[in-house]
């Protein structure tokens, strides 16, 4: 069965290890964890870059992706402070060694999680010596706050034989193409083009070390920060009721030391510039699986995932590092898999990216031997509607958990101090609405206490499920045997379900019940709209022996 035509049901039946190799997708998976959603296909960057043609060069291949395929816009890191790994599948399984029985060619580079030995093939950090280079460093890199180092950034700049900067574009382009990123990506970039018919199919797995900040500095060469000038930066506003104080800091674990407001700019301007050398590198990818999913020869399609294991929290709340909210919980997710997604396809409902893995071994028809705390996204691409209710949990190691569902966060810390923010009304998440100094907030947003209280108790339930799914993972229902719009659970959106709805707008009901379609404790026209946008679907029957 060719891959264009036959993977969604491939990849959907889970085929046996047995299935001819032929049959399954050459999968490439790249990594650049720090990404946030800064990265343009999330909108995030609009605040901070507010020029349309200035922002346009902060990730140019991801927005071209996007175009291609399915953006998780709502994608949750499992952790901030110590991400497992994208390709993590739990205690029981080992997702490159599975990929192997299934047939698969492995071949990885970047490791930092995973053993060697599971790879067919690695390719071992290989970082150019430019030797007519300098290094420009942030002044106040080496500056302590508290005994905690803050951030710094350093800029590369290219050198003649004279020492002196060299400014062309060949200098810029040999310094650039020298660093390992770059030179990763062309690597896996060839992989894809070298791909031959017959061969068996290929897993590519590439983890760069941009923009993430393993030695506590951002680095890029200097055309990448020239590309965001300072005076085109806005930096994020800050509701001095917000603040969090050192005490807030140190609760959470926090990696880094807050900033003072006169380092913002040229802090965001480099964290911008390692983000767009990080596209740089993935449009070498973009460009190699684009031009083997276009050509005549289906042997060498490929699914191409690009994620990024956690955002990173950029000065709102006076915080700088990995925390429990939005900015660092926040993750990047886009899977282009020709037959699977659609192009400009957009999924809100909030996702883990812990669901990667299984993904990715549905994709490659393999059958896991656990139950996993994760779920297959691939019945949620199929999907029209979502999954109704659906949350992710984050937490900043035992310090902080966090659980986002498509309108709402519950933050909970491990002393029992609990957050409520309401992205709809604040995406910035500035205003708890568990904080009675911000109820005038409430009020505007249009929430009762009854309503925040109904909410926060649900979430708090959910948190305390996926917690427990964590320790204790076990094999449950698909959660896309909920139909949106169902209000009445018969397995059929129809007219009795507006009945529900009819018969409740305008009530404070329990969240996810008798018409609340979109999980807010309260029954309005926008639930009708989840029916309307539903009208007709039914449940799936469930698979006889």
């Amino acid at each position: 069965m060719p891959f264009r035509a036959g993977l969604f049901a491939a990849a959907i039946a889970l085929a046996p290890a047995a299935a001819l190799a032929a049959d399954k997708p050459n999968i490439v998976v790249v990594v650049g964890d720090g990404l946030g959603d800064l990265a343009t296909p999330l909108g995030g960057a609009e605040a901070i870059l507010p020029d349309p043609e200035i922002r346009a060069r902060l990730t140019p291949n991801l927005d071209r992706l996007a175009k291609l395929g399915a953006t998780f816009t709502c994608a949750q890191a499992v952790d901030t402070s110590e991400p497992p790994g994208v390709l993590s599948l739990g205690k029981g399984d080992n997702l490159p060694l599975l990929l192997k029985q299934a047939g698969y060619e492995t071949a990885a580079t970047g490791l930092r999680k995973f053993p060697t030995v599971s790879w067919d093939a690695v390719r071992h950090f290989n970082q150019e010596v430019v030797k007519m280079a300098r290094i420009e460093w942030d002044p106040g890199h080496d500056r302590m706050y508290g005994g905690i180092q803050t951030l710094g950034w350093r800029r590369l700049i290219p050198m003649d034989k004279r020492r002196k900067d060299d400014l062309s574009i060949e200098a810029w382009e040999r310094l650039t193409e020298s660093l390992d990123d770059q030179r990763a990506a062309t690597w896996a970039a060839e992989r894809v083009a070298a791909k031959k018919a017959g061969a068996p199919p290929q897993f590519t797995f590439v983890e760069l070390s941009s923009p993430a900040v393993p030695g506590q500095y951002w680095e890029a060469p200097g055309v990448f920060f020239d590309r965001f000038p300072i005076d085109q930066i806005t930096v994020p506003k800050i509701d001095p009721a917000s603040f969090q104080g050192d005490g807030d800091r140190k609760r959470f674990g926090v990696m880094f030391a807050p900033l003072g407001i006169e380092d913002w700019p040229l802090m965001l301007q480099a964290y911008l510039a390692a983000i767009s050398a990080s596209d740089y590198a993935i449009g070498k990818v973009v460009d190699a699986v684009e031009a083997a999913n276009s050509d005549d020869d289906q042997s060498n399609d490929s699914v191409l995932v690009v994620v990024s294991e956690r955002g990173f929290q950029y000065g709102l709340k006076g915080t700088w590092g990995f925390s429990p909210w939005e900015d660092s919980a926040g993750s990047n997710l886009i899977i282009y898999a020709p037959g699977v997604t659609t192009a400009d396809q957009r999924i809100d409902t909030p996702v883990s990216i812990g669901d990667v893995g299984p993904t990715i071994a549905a994709l490659a028809g393999s059958e896991l031997s656990e139950p996993m705390a994760y779920d297959n996204l691939l019945p949620l691409i199929a999907s029209r509607g979502g999954w109704p209710g659906a949350v992710a949990l984050t937490t900043v190691r035992e310090a902080a958990s966090s659980l986002r569902s498509e309108r709402f966060r519950l933050v909970r810390y491990a002393d029992g101090l609990e957050e409520l923010y309401d992205h709809d009304h604040d995406p910035e998440e500035l205003y708890d609405l568990l904080d009675q100094q911000h109820a005038a907030k409430v009020k505007l947003f249009g929430m009762s206490e009854n309503q925040v209280t109904e909410v926060r108790e649900w979430l708090g339930k959910r948190l305390d499920e996926e917690a427990a799914k964590r320790t204790a993972p076990q094999a449950t229902p698909s959660k896309v045997d909920d139909i949106p719009g169902d209000f009445n659970n018969d397995g059929s959106v129809d007219a009795a379900d507006s009945t529900v709805w009819r018969d409740n707008i305008g009530k404070e009901v329990p969240v996810g019940t008798q018409g609340d379609g979109d999980f807010d404790g309260r029954v309005e026209e926008d639930d009708r709209n989840i029916w309307l946008n539903n009208y007709g679907r039914k449940r799936k029957p469930a698979p006889t022996e």
